[in-house]
């Protein structure tokens, strides 16, 4: 059975072209070319591409493609039956590129999506942050109550001294708390959704 590369072989030489003069139109590569009329399919695409290549070159030969085709096609399966095994299963590494492309592009999905949710997780589980704007440290007043405010963190409760403050959208909080004695101890504490807390302590002096 006479082979598609002899065929094409012939039908260039009876032109009297050299692979040169036809790769200026078919814009394909004298190495290409090469391959084709040798036969050369282990220096050659996948089947698919060797059959464009093919169709591209019998047209400029004047030869019939579809004849061509059909004696490539029988060809591959005869002697290159690896091929064959590539077209049906979908699976030659020249088709898996966009298949592992969106594989990888998945994966970082999903690892970004771990780490985004992990992050969150403990930020849920952490402790709240708790700031005290006042009052200071061992202040001293000369009023009966004491102004307490500062700002936590907005998903968790307040309690000053025991009682609980309402938060504000932004997690600031104002209270007055009354002084019992000359020397009095406030003790601030914001606790998490899973009873995590922090705690402030402040102690201020009456002048009273």
């Amino acid at each position: 059975m006479q082979k598609v590369g002899q065929i094409l072989k012939e039908a260039r030489l009876a032109k009297n072209l050299s692979l040169e003069e036809v790769e200026k139109v078919t814009k394909i590569r004298p190495k290409i070319l090469l391959a084709l009329e040798k036969g050369d399919w282990n220096n050659l695409p996948p089947e698919p591409y060797v059959l464009g290549l093919v169709k591209n070159y019998g047209e400029f030969l004047n030869l019939s493609t579809s004849w061509l085709l059909a004696l490539l096609r029988r060809e591959f399966k005869t002697s290159h039956p690896q091929f064959q095994a590539f077209t049906k299963e979908g699976r030659h590494l020249w088709f898996r590129a966009p298949n592992l492309i969106l594989f990888w592009g998945m994966a970082l999905f999903a690892l970004f999506s771990i780490f985004y949710l992990f992050i969150q997780y403990i930020m849920f589980i952490g402790v709240p942050s708790l700031e005290v704007f006042s009052p200071k440290e061992g202040i001293e007043i000369t009023l009966p109550v004491v102004d307490v405010s500062g700002r936590a963190d907005p998903d968790s409760q307040l309690f000053i001294n025991g009682q609980k403050v309402d938060l504000a959208k932004d997690g600031s909080f104002s209270s007055q708390v009354k002084i019992s004695s000359s020397l009095t101890t406030l003790e601030i504490v914001a606790k998490g959704k899973l009873g995590r807390e922090k705690k402030i302590v402040r102690t201020v002096r009456s002048a009273l």
